[in-house]
């Protein structure tokens, strides 16, 4: 389920934003300013400790900003205070004002936080997961123990997290910010940064840890793909999220026939529920492409089902029967792909209906109120297309195997090669999710892709290609989180809205500190976020 509901809730907020509703924005330089000049005064200091200039120490001692309505009118009846422009020139420094005091208290600060934060999230994450159950009609538990399972190790990894990262920041701004981009290290406080703070993932439980790596994994290739692409060093043109999608589930469907067990079960459970054919004909392809025994006995009790004549091969011998009499005895190809596709279509409307209708429910009741019939039309859109997706994906997986076992593509032909098929196949369903709107392509790709590096990992792993040592999914996650927060303070334009707005509202970066930002170039440091420089 955690695949169904992380790749959509952003396109689908996104699809509500358009309604008119309030959505999570960063507040623009501007914005800022307008309520700086609201204000009576505020105490603003520069990174050396000086005055702004163009404020008199008699006025600042005069004027307390306690935000109240008191000192408003206080400050509408005095003399109003106006910075002077030439304040930024070259010689002065940039005036900050900072949410922290000291180091102490932007690590003290953010631990707090993250802790409720985490807390809470995972909390409300498993009242959800019991409110699916309930929808579904699976069986609820809202015992304590549940409810509350992990919670607290959750709490204290987003904690550890934000006061790790933001407290480094914090701390080398005064250090190194002064150089601007003079100097390296100022250039990659955001990978020192979030490298260290990656260390914080040791609280959270082992069998828990491999969501969030991956998750940031993916993510990570993801921006580092998109800065070399702005520089020219690998091709970036139209559908390659359409590519990539293709590409991993290739990989990702030739591990599930052929190796299981290197996948998250829960995956696999899923995947063995939407295929539109019965399990036991699923065992018998992977067999039958890898050139082993299939299970007559447990093939013939699906038969008898279908009413189709029983198997009295020997167990090696499926390539003297008729194409497709395995898969789908009785019927032709088209018919098989129809029914597969209707059948699909049975199964994946109860696993996205709750997914689009529940984020409406919850985070945008009002929607419902305000524009009912384009909300209820979204939703349905959004239902359908999403229906329709996995139904074909599902559908193309089967039918392309058995297709291409028509036109040859036999372990008797080709020997090992015949393990091409289900890449192949993959292949071709990961081109369903071209029906898919566009900004909700590259998530499916993206939770795609992880699923296959899992499973391409742990089967390399096994196979003692890979080295296996304690902590190496820490340094994974570590250097993954380097390169996130390194984009989010240098290369902001390569992130995503929706990721760069939650990161505003959790991670630190320069712009978060800096009220008023000097003209001059060379005076900025890391607020020019978009710079080629790395």
């Amino acid at each position: 389920m955690d695949f169904n509901i992380i790749t959509r809730v952003e396109s689908h907020a996104v699809d509500l934003s358009k309604l008119g509703l309030p959505a999570i924005k960063e507040e623009s330089d501007k914005e800022v300013q307008e309520q700086l000049e609201d204000v009576d005064d505020v105490e603003r200091q520069t990174l050396s400790g000086e005055r702004v200039s163009g404020i008199r120490a008699s006025e600042q001692k005069k004027f307390k900003f306690d935000g109240t309505s008191k000192s408003r009118k206080l400050m509408k009846s005095s003399k109003k205070v106006q910075f002077d422009k030439k304040s930024t020139q070259k010689h002065e420094q940039v005036p900050y004002e900072r949410h922290y005091e000291d180091l102490w208290g932007a690590i003290t600060r953010n631990i707090g936080k993250g802790f409720m934060l985490g807390y809470g999230g995972k909390v409300s994450v498993n009242v959800l997961f019991q409110l699916l159950n309930f929808i579904r009609g699976r069986k609820v538990n809202l015992d304590r123990r549940v409810v509350l399972q992990t919670a607290r190790d959750y709490g204290v990894f987003f904690g550890l997290l934000l006061g790790i990262n933001n407290g480094i920041m914090y701390q080398t701004r005064e250090r190194w910010g002064k150089y601007g981009d003079k100097s390296k290290l100022n250039r990659y406080r955001g990978y020192l940064a979030g490298f260290l703070a990656g260390i914080s993932l040791l609280w959270v439980p082992k069998e828990s840890r491999k969501p969030i790596i991956i998750f940031a994994h993916v993510r990570a290739l993801e921006l580092q793909y998109r800065m070399a692409a702005r520089r020219g060093y690998v091709p970036c043109f139209e559908d390659a999220d359409t590519l990539l999608m293709s590409l991993a589930s290739a990989s990702m469907i030739h591990s599930w026939l052929f190796s299981p067990s290197s996948l998250d079960p829960s995956y696999v459970k899923f995947l063995s529920i939407q295929v539109p054919v019965p399990l036991p004909i699923v065992d018998a392809l992977a067999r039958m492409q890898a050139g082993l025994p299939i299970d007559i006995v447990a093939l013939n009790k699906i038969r008898a089902e279908m009413k189709v004549p029983l198997l009295t091969i020997d167990p090696l011998g499926y390539d003297k029967l008729p194409p497709g009499e395995i898969v789908h005895p009785g019927q032709t190809f088209l018919r098989f792909f129809t029914v597969s596709f209707l059948s699909g279509v049975k199964k994946a409307l109860p696993v996205y209906l709750p997914v689009f209708t529940l984020p409406v429910l919850l985070f945008y009741p009002l929607s419902l109120v305000k524009a009912p019939v384009k909300t209820l039309s979204r939703t349905l859109s959004g239902v359908l297309r999403s229906t329709v997706f996995l139904a074909l994906y599902c559908a193309t997986g089967v039918s392309t195997i058995t297709l291409l076992r028509q036109f040859g593509v036999t372990y008797t032909n080709l020997g090992r090669f015949a393990h091409i098929s289900p890449a192949i196949a993959g292949f071709m369903s990961g081109l369903a999710t071209l029906i898919e709107k566009k900004s909700r392509r590259i998530e499916l790709a993206l939770y795609v892709l992880g699923k296959a590096i899992e499973g391409r990992t742990l089967q390399l792993s096994r196979a003692g290609m890979l080295p296996n040592f304690e902590g190496a999914d820490i340094l994974v996650f570590m250097g993954s989180l380097s390169v996130i927060m390194h984009a989010y303070v240098r290369h902001a334009n390569m992130l995503r809205p929706s990721y760069h707005s939650v990161l505003c509202r959790f991670f630190d970066a320069d712009n978060r500190h800096v009220f008023i930002k000097s003209n001059d170039p060379a005076e900025k440091g890391e607020h020019n976020t978009g710079t080629d420089k790395s």
